[in-house]
């Protein structure tokens, strides 16, 4: 399936797919939430910004599909953590 062209071509591909195929907010709350617990299994850097994802979330996702801010900040709390992990995993090696 095409996913329709977007204002904003810089979401993250899991955000996009949310807005672009509907989503349940319970079902991607979950995914959050998942994401968090499991951070927590790590170090810092990584949990303060699991933990800001899942506020940034839960303010903004009625926002999503309607407006350009939510869908940034959510984007931009996913890029973070995705950095934050990273660099913790990197810091293994």
């Amino acid at each position: 399936m095409q996913s329709p062209a977007c204002a904003n071509d810089n979401l993250d591909p899991y955000l996009q797919n949310v807005i672009w195929t509907g989503y349940s907010p319970l079902f991607s709350r979950a995914h959050v939430l998942t994401i968090r617990d499991l951070v927590v299994l790590t170090s810092e850097p990584a949990v303060s910004p699991s933990a800001d994802l899942l506020r940034v979330w839960d303010e903004h996702w009625p926002g999503l599909g309607k407006n350009d801010a939510s869908a940034d900040l959510i984007s931009a709390g996913i890029d973070q953590l995705r950095i934050d992990v990273l660099s913790v995993l990197a810091a293994l090696d």
